[in-house]
C-alpha cells in the first residue's frame, strides 16, 4: 500500500513537504505542491481520513443515541441530520432499543475515539457509568442530570404531565392507566414520569 515516505522517495521531497501538500498547507512552493500530487495522482493514494482525524484529535463526529423511531419524539431527532450539514460535525444515529450492553459499547466506542460526543436523547444505563466515560469526550443527557461531568438539555416535562392529568379529571375519567413496556420502563422517561407525577390528581 502506498504510503507518504514512497511518495517523498519518487517525488524527491521530504515526508513533511509531502505531508503539507496531503493537508493543503500553503507553505509550500508551486513546484513543489505540483511535482507532489502528480506521484499521489500517478499512484492512486488516497489520504487516510481516519489517520487524519486521530492525528488532529478531532474526528468531527457526533453519535446519538436513540432507542427506537417508533415515536415522533425520536423521530424529531433525525432533522438534526440538516443542521449538521451546515456545520463541519457528522451524525452518526445509534440505536439502543434500551439495551444496556449497546449503549455500554457506544461509551466504549467513544472512548476508542470513534466519535467526540455522545448524546443519550434517553437512556438505560445509570449515571455514574455515563460519567465515567466524560473524560473521554463530552456526554449530553436529554434529561434532568445534576452532574459535575455531563452536560444535561431538556424540557420540563412536570408541568405538562400534570396538566394531562388534570385535563383527564376535568372531563370526568375517574380510572386512568399508564402503560409502559418492559423497555420503556428502562427509560428516562419512565423515570421522570414515576418521580413527577401527582397521584393525589387522581382521588
Amino acid at each position: 500500500m502506498t504510503n507518504i515516505r514512497e511518495i517523498a522517495k519518487l517525488s524527491g521531497y521530504s515526508v513533511s513537504s509531502v505531508s503539507r501538500v496531503l493537508n493543503n498547507h500553503p507553505y509550500v512552493s508551486d513546484e513543489a505542491r505540483g511535482k507532489i500530487l502528480q506521484i499521489v495522482r500517478e499512484l492512486d493514494y488516497t489520504l487516510n481520513l481516519v489517520a487524519k482525524e486521530l492525528s488532529l484529535g478531532n474526528t468531527y463526529k457526533v453519535g446519538v443515541v436513540i432507542p427506537h423511531v417508533h415515536h415522533t419524539y425520536f423521530t424529531k431527532f433525525i432533522s438534526m441530520l440538516d443542521q449538521a450539514q451546515r456545520s463541519a460535525y457528522n451524525l452518526l444515529l445509534l440505536p439502543s432499543q434500551y439495551d444496556k450492553e449497546l449503549e455500554l459499547q457506544y461509551l466504549e466506542q467513544l472512548r476508542g475515539q470513534a466519535f467526540d460526543h455522545l448524546i443519550f436523547t434517553s437512556r438505560s444505563i445509570d449515571l455514574e457509568t455515563i460519567a465515567s466515560y466524560a473524560k473521554y469526550g463530552n456526554i449530553v443527557c436529554l434529561e434532568t442530570v445534576n452532574h459535575p461531568q455531563l452536560s444535561s438539555v431538556y424540557v420540563d416535562r412536570k408541568p405538562a404531565c400534570r396538566e394531562a392529568f388534570r385535563w383527564l379529571k376535568e372531563l370526568g375519567y375517574q380510572h386512568l392507566a399508564l402503560i409502559f413496556t418492559r423497555k420503556d420502563k428502562r427509560s428516562s422517561t419512565y423515570r421522570i414520569m414515576m418521580r413527577s407525577m401527582d397521584w393525589s390528581i387522581l382521588r
